[in-house]
């Protein structure tokens, strides 16, 4: 069967309760242009020019609700159709779920360097994994031990701390409660032997844990960690938490505990074997984008900002800098069209990101605007970001990629 020449996109507007169907045509619509809706209401179908395109939507609509026709002459067709989902959404945007959090670990997992398969984290040498608080909640503990009713001034001086020893006659009783609740800006994680420490985009362990890495001593405060095998950097060495950081995105988990799914026999179609392979990969090893976008989520719901500027960690001549302004934050989209980062896809959770470059005389500029909040990323994951959002923007009709000077795309979110 030949692909057809015209591609269709639709994404579901939780907030309006619809869901936006468009197609973009090789050549005007015309009398051969027709349109059919299944009888579960769950796909579209576009007949053009003796060819079809059927689209699995990203909802369910009524299954008896009638098209409108498509405009004549035109290239690009747009449709709305009623949304019948129960549940506002499934995608919370204050809990922004992130891959390989604590409840996914245990001491069978195994990870490995994503670039040349090496064994950077044996299984059984991590016993127990921890999930981070946000990097945000100590200073919000700060504010709320500091401003809560019947306070007393000892509890709000930051001597009283953990790690702020003061006389042990006056303040032991108050420093045992702020120590066990882990109040307080001061109150600090240090990577522990035999524990993993995860946040949003790392894993926080002992070097004595890790195996086949090379620190490399260097004149910036974080000293990189490469894998010994290719040399790729996977990481560095944080002396303020005294363990290795290591990128989620540069490593690839193996679950010695359960075998993998069987691709070749099980699934009946090949449609349904390139999605069960996605998502294979996506469990394995998850894209940079998952990561940046479960950050991004993060920072969104603790300071309720909507617009990033993602700086490259080296300074090179003309260093480019990102500038995200974030919409849709539980949007789930269908295509029809595939690029190399994003496949055929049916009902995928993503955010909408209008983003421009900014050069480094700018860049500056802006990470002192207020309500820009600024990530800090390597190189080579800044620009792996701009190709995806060029890449991404792809799939949406010509007339949706741009909006003003800003261009449109989209970031993949992960759901579990």
């Amino acid at each position: 069967m030949t692909t057809p020449s015209f591609s269709m996109y639709a994404e579901l507007l939780i907030n309006i309760r619809q869901i936006s169907v468009l197609a973009s045509l090789d050549t005007p619509c015309d009398s051969s242009t027709k349109i059919k809706l299944s009888e579960d209401g769950q796909q579209f179908s576009l007949f053009h020019n003796g060819q079809v395109n059927s689209l699995e939507l990203p909802g369910k609509c009524f299954p008896n609700f009638r098209l409108q026709e498509p405009l004549l002459g035109s290239k690009e067709l747009s449709w709305r159709l009623p949304w019948v989902g129960q549940k506002a959404t499934d995608l919370d945007p204050l809990n922004p779920e992130t891959p390989w959090s604590a409840k996914f670990m245990n001491s069978s997992k195994e990870f490995s360097c994503r670039a040349c398969g090496e064994i950077i984290l044996q299984r059984e040498s991590i016993k127990t994994w921890k999930d981070l608080p946000s990097e945000d909640w100590a200073e919000m503990m700060d504010l709320w031990h500091c401003h809560k009713p019947n306070d007393n001034e000892e509890q709000c001086n930051p001597s009283n701390y953990a790690d702020h020893p003061g006389p042990e006659d006056k303040t032991a009783s108050s420093k045992s409660t702020l120590i066990d609740r882990a109040y307080g800006a001061n109150s600090r994680f240090f990577a522990q032997p035999g524990t993993g420490l995860i946040d949003i985009m790392n894993f926080l362990l002992k070097e004595a844990d890790c195996k086949n890495i090379r620190i490399e001593k260097s004149e910036s405060k974080a000293y990189p960690v490469s894998c010994l095998c290719c040399q790729v950097e996977l990481g560095y060495f944080d002396f303020d938490f005294l363990g290795i950081k290591l990128w989620k995105w540069r490593l690839q988990c193996i679950d010695l505990s359960t075998s993998s799914i069987n691709l070749s026999s099980s699934l009946p179609t090949k449609l349904s074997r390139t999605v069960m392979k996605s998502i294979n990969d996506r469990q394995s090893k998850p894209s940079a984008q998952i990561f940046i976008t479960s950050k991004i989520l993060s920072k969104m719901a603790s300071h309720l900002f909507s617009k990033f500027v993602l700086t490259p960690t080296i300074s090179t001549q003309n260093p480019r800098c990102l500038l995200l302004w974030i919409f849709g934050t539980s949007l789930r989209f269908s295509c029809s069209k595939s690029t190399r980062t994003t496949p055929v896809s049916y009902d995928q959770p993503a955010i909408k990101v209008f983003w421009k470059v900014i050069l480094n005389d700018m860049g500056s500029k802006v990470r002192d605007s207020t309500g820009i909040e600024e990530i800090i990323l390597p190189v080579d994951i800044v620009n792996e970001i701009e190709k995806i959002l060029e890449e991404n923007s792809l799939i949406l009709p010509p007339s949706s990629r741009k909006y003003q000077e800003w261009s449109v795309g989209l970031l993949e979110r992960y759901e579990e």
